[in-house]
């Protein structure tokens, strides 16, 4: 007996613990800013009788959100008691490993007028827009000028790895591919880029100027790199089916003398960003009763 409450014992706190670990680790899968309260703070009014929806913002990635704009619709029916649009200049990233910065309101309304002894069923929705970056860094590990000849006679990739990647609904990966070639003061490899929108939401490329022709679609472009990205359109990708990849020629030039160098290290990066706008919307329910 006392062995069987021993192991019972051990179990429940092996689920404790389990549970404790699963709750720990809940984090945004995607990042940026998420619509994380919309609701009535009753579900249920009666005709006319004023009422009041909680909202509560947050950023979850690890940039920056700009010009943030919240808009109530699908409120035809309703009276409105201060504007449906709330504008934000800016939303920093918790950089410390937290939930994110938050920021929350109200918006107060009245419900629509309803004939007696009837209930209606009424669905106010939120529509939230914000600019956002995706930056993404691969670096290619220490290799020597030596080193590099032998990976080009064998075909094997070049060692490299993610040093940054940003937290954010649109998700952009680097891969470095083979065949690596080695000519004079050249060094070429092919480099392909997979971007994909894992936030749930909308993407528009840059401020969404033209809305038509900007949706799902983006721009990158190169910052501070030192490996240059040939034969490929970085402008104008079209994420058909949520995502898209491009294969570039990465190229890095060597100088005569670090040619001739064989035990020389090199050490490049790839640094890939793009900026966008995203839109995510989230619905809720009232449902209003006649007097």
């Amino acid at each position: 007996m006392i062995f069987k409450k021993a192991v019972i014992l051990v179990l429940f706190v092996l689920l404790i613990s389990i549970s404790g670990c699963i709750e720990s680790q809940k984090m945004p899968g995607s990042g940026g800013v998420i619509i994380e309260k919309f609701e009535p703070v009753l579900t249920q009014k009666s005709s006319g009788e004023p009422l009041a929806i909680r909202v509560k913002i947050r950023n979850t990635g690890t940039e920056t959100a700009r010009d943030i704009r919240a808009e109530l619709v699908n409120i035809e029916e309703f009276k409105t008691y201060n504007t449906p649009l709330k504008l934000i200049k800016e939303m920093r990233p918790d950089l410390l490993g937290g939930e994110g910065t938050e920021i929350t309101w109200t918006w107060d309304l009245d419900a629509p007028s309803v004939p007696s002894g009837i209930k209606l069923t009424f669905n106010p929705m939120m529509r939230l827009r914000y600019t956002y970056k995706t930056t993404t860094v691969r670096t290619i590990t220490s290799i020597s000028i030596r080193e590099l000849r032998e990976y080009a006679s064998s075909g094997k990739v070049l060692p490299s790895e993610a040093t940054k990647k940003s937290r954010a609904p649109i998700s952009v990966d680097i891969s470095i591919k083979s065949p690596l070639t080695f000519s004079g003061k050249r060094i070429k490899f092919p480099v392909s880029i997979t971007v994909k929108n894992i936030g749930g939401g909308e993407v528009c490329r840059g401020r969404c100027i033209n809305r038509k022709e900007d949706m799902n679609v983006i721009d990158l472009y190169l910052a501070d790199y030192d490996i240059k990205l040939e034969s490929c359109n970085l402008n104008g990708i079209r994420l058909t089916g949520g995502s898209a990849t491009i294969v570039c020629e990465g190229e890095m030039a060597v100088s005569a003398s670090q040619v001739r160098d064989m035990d020389l290290i090199l050490k490049r990066s790839i640094r890939v960003e793009t900026v966008y706008t995203y839109i995510i919307t989230k619905s809720t329910q009232i449902t209003v009763a006649g007097k």
